[in-house]
């Protein structure tokens, strides 16, 4: 009955559309305006064709006449999603195995979710005519936020009717039995565990928007299991792991000139159209320090040639070395101290004379360019350390003020200032809140904004783009933001630098050119959304700005290095470490490194880490979730990890979900105090015992509790988010100077509490489910524990899993 109502509101809506006094064309206020001649190729107009044809599921959806109500209000507005929603049909239609990567610039969960949808109406009027038929049935949808997507589905209304009447919407790892109405949702690690019920499946929709996620997609593109399903689409950026493989997939770029086009045809009067965003590079003018950061990378990028695929940690380590020196923006003493108390609790210097001291091991080749040339290597990192040492500030912060002073007639345009690292982002903010009292204020109200790179990823995946300045070149896992960029772009980096980037980013484009003419053409002739190719016209990536401190740009050895150099992966040390566990088996080779922590589990698994890991454990007899050094392990702990990310914390990941539910208000005002709390720290050199001197007699704790709320905030909980009583807050705040009056500090200070007791509930709601499993619960009974409480703690539990500790071992 539900199924039957949810059919006739579907049809009712498409007779209103055709029986309506106004026609297709003149919903329009005005004519479409005539589309470029660039523009005008076979595809689109085949596209147009198809709009005009509302007898048909993808006539409607280009038209805009499928009435979405509920949490799809408004998404027959989007123009790419309905084009994206199009195409996915299409695919549908073709002769199966069919995989289709619909590449945007910009993706976001919106889309997919709206690609999902589009196989969903289809595959429900396939059904009611063909209610009996045999074969794969049921639909996946990967994601990252799962609880959000299967909130999203559920509340989707076509006229007054819902699809949940329609369709089981549930998530892995149930296994139901087949059927074309289930949907479920899966986190990308929970999808490549496999099995049966994924096998049976008709399609597979993968939302790659989130950077958790592109990491898996060639795990995910390559599953047994997965390859099974007759039906693949991706919605992901134009990164690099779509281009690989590609002559058996059909991948669909929305460029600039494509996505204007497809604007141009279904939303004409929609401001501003799709644009190229220009880019800008900064370069500096301290030749010397550019020549020894050069030299290094000339070394470095031969090594990683000859090394091949087996680079030693010793390389790694320095190319993290080097980009970590390059990439400073705000004095060497300051982030030395700051790298001394991260989680590996090793200065700049303190890695560049461990270098020093190393012998790599390699064979070949390599063996002897590091005989000749380790030590000239580790000298040049040496002399560029000195340099910045005696330097004071760096010069790329100079560049970075001169970067920002463009930008003193537009003071409202939201700018997102983005470093490599996690450490330096409040490091940066306080240097520059210091420096200038209006860049204070903006910092302040949030309109200028400094993160890490990691977390720069994740606001763009959301949809969240702004005009970014980046302190450095972006590091490998993050390049693809570099492309197709709708904002403004500014890089702040040495000559070498940055003619290596634009190398990158040239050649990456050159990857990407024949996506948009003739493999964009062959795609739509497979999918018999036209009949001929027309391949659309080459682009170019719009030309970039170089400024420079003098009249001569700077001279640069960068020409010299080997086009090879430009493979070379390096991620910056804090945010992800280069050592990651290693799933061990007996067919594993080579074995664990020497000096690694092996976890035997009582399922039979076994986990090396790296000996400084962190790990999450759950301890039974006490009911604590606690992180700690993985060599303080014992039998009897549940290891509880992360399916999409091994380097992960698990509460971090708690309240990363926490961070998208929280109110914009309490978000904005917990921001606020980040940027205080930091600014304080940085004032008083990073010396609690200098900060308590200061206070001393007006606040209620001793020294140990105030240096606490200096602490990461993430931590036990919330306990070191901020001063507990109102009155040591508002001291610690007053001192900040970042507050306009009282009633400012009472409405930050109410919003931290509010954030404190809701951590302190998440994490009550993590313990009590992994107490179930710890009690030998199937995962699902712990799950369904998880989702009757209704909170983030679902959506963390779809991404982990949790194993007993059988015995604990070092490589020897």
């Amino acid at each position: 009955m539900q199924l039957m109502r949810f059919s006739i509101a579907f049809a009712d809506a498409h007779r209103y559309f055709q029986n309506s006094s106004l026609t297709p064309g003149q919903l329009q206020s005005q004519p479409n305006p005539p589309a470029r001649s660039s523009f005008d190729i076979m595809w689109l107009n085949a596209f147009k064709s198809l709009r005009d044809k509302t007898d048909s599921l993808e006539g409607r959806l280009l038209a805009g006449h499928i009435p979405f109500r509920g949490s799809a209000t408004g998404a027959a507005n989007d123009a790419l999603a309905s084009a994206d929603a199009v195409l996915a049909l299409l695919a549908r239609k073709a002769t199966p195995p069919t995989e289709l990567a619909l590449v945007h610039p910009e993706a976001t969960p919106t889309k997919a979710r709206q690609t999902l949808l589009a196989v969903a109406f289809a595959e429900l009027e396939h059904n009611l005519r063909h209610p009996y038929q045999s074969g794969p049935a049921g639909l996946l949808f990967v994601t990252q936020q799962i609880v959000d997507a299967r909130a999203h589905f559920a509340a989707v209304r076509v006229s007054n009717s819902d699809i949940a009447s329609v369709f089981n919407i549930i998530s892995l790892p149930a296994s139901p039995g087949r059927h074309w109405k289930n949907l479920l949702v899966a986190n990308p690690g929970r999808a490549l565990q496999g099995g049966p019920t994924l096998r049976g499946l008709r399609a597979m929709v993968i939302d790659a928007s989130h950077p958790r996620t592109l990491q898996h997609l060639p795990a995910l593109l390559a599953h047994h299991d997965l390859q099974q399903i007759p039906l693949r689409i991706i919605i992901a950026p134009p990164h690099e792991a779509l281009l690989d493989g590609e002559r058996a997939r059909m991948t669909w770029l929305w460029d600039i000139p494509a996505m204007e086009g497809v604007h141009r045809l279904l939303k004409p009067n929609a401001f501003p159209l799709p644009a190229w965003g220009p880019r800008s590079y900064w370069l500096t003018a301290d030749a010397a320090l550019d020549e020894k950061f050069g030299e290094a990378e000339r070394l470095l990028s031969e090594a990683t040639r000859l090394g091949g695929s087996v680079t030693p940690p010793e390389i790694v380590e320095a190319w993290a070395a080097l980009s970590a020196a390059r990439a400073l923006t705000v004095p060497l003493e300051q982030a030395e101290r700051s790298w001394r108390n991260s989680r590996l609790g090793l200065r700049l210097k303190d890695r560049i004379e461990a270098l020093r001291r190393a012998s790599p091991t390699a064979n070949g080749d390599l063996r002897h360019y590091l005989a000749l040339h380790w030590v000239s290597l580790v000298d040049a990192l040496a002399a560029a350390y000195e340099r910045l040492a005696n330097a004071g500030a760096p010069p790329k912060f100079f560049r970075l003020i001169d970067a920002l002073d463009e930008f003193t007639e537009r003071r409202d345009v939201p700018i997102r200032i983005v470093t490599p690292t996690e450490s330096e982002a409040p490091l940066l903010a306080s240097r520059l809140a210091e420096l200038d009292a209006d860049l204070a204020v903006a910092i302040d109200e949030g309109t200028i904004t400094v993160m890490p790179q990691r977390e720069e990823a994740k606001r763009v995946a959301e949809g969240n783009s702004r005009i970014t300045l980046l302190t450095s070149a972006r590091s490998s896992r993050y390049r693809y933001l570099d492309l197709f960029n709708s904002q403004e772009i500014h890089v702040i980096a040495y000559p070498t630098e940055g003619v290596r980037d634009r190398q990158r980013l040239e050649r990456s484009y050159n990857r990407w050119q024949p996506m948009a003419n003739g493999h964009r053409s062959k795609v739509a002739l497979q999918l018999k959304l036209t009949v001929g190719s027309s391949a659309g016209p080459a682009w170019k990536a719009p030309t970039v700005t170089i400024h420079t401190s003098t009249a001569i740009p700077p001279l640069t050895r960068a020409m010299e290095l080997p086009d090879t150099s430009l493979d070379a992966d390096w991620t910056a040390v804090d945010d992800a470490p280069p050592e990651a566990p290693i799933r061990v088996s007996a067919t594993t080779a080579p074995p664990a490194p020497r000096g690694a922590v092996i976890l035997d589990l009582v399922d039979g698994g076994r986990i090396a880490f790296p000996g400084r890991s962190l790990v999450d454990i759950y301890r039974p007899e006490t009911e604590k979730l606690v992180r700690v050094p993985v060599r303080q392990v014992a039998a009897g702990d549940f290891l509880v990890t992360l399916l999409d990310d091994d380097c992960d914390s698990l509460f971090e990941r708690l309240c990363e979900v926490a961070d998208r539910r929280r109110p914009a208000l309490n978000t904005a005002h917990l921001e606020r105090w980040k940027v205080a709390k930091s600014r304080v720290y940085q004032r008083f050199a990073g010396l609690p015992g200098l900060i308590f001197n200061k206070l001393e007699g007006k606040i209620s704790v001793g020294q140990q509790a105030l240096s606490a709320w200096f602490g990461n905030e993430r931590d036990d909980e919330g306990e070191c988010l901020a001063p507990r009583e109102e009155a040591d807050f508002k001291q610690v705040a007053t001192l900040s100077e970042v507050y306009r009056d009282d009633q400012d500090m009472h409405a930050t200070f109410r919003s931290i509490h509010e954030e404190r007791v809701n951590r302190r509930k998440l994490g009550r709601q993590l313990r009590a489910a992994l107490k179930s499993l710890s009690r030998g619960q199937r995962f699902e009974q712990a799950l369904r524990t998880a989702e009757a409480l209704d909170s983030e703690v679902e959506e963390v539990m779809h991404a982990l899993e949790s194993r007993e500790i059988a015995k604990v071992s070092t490589q020897l």
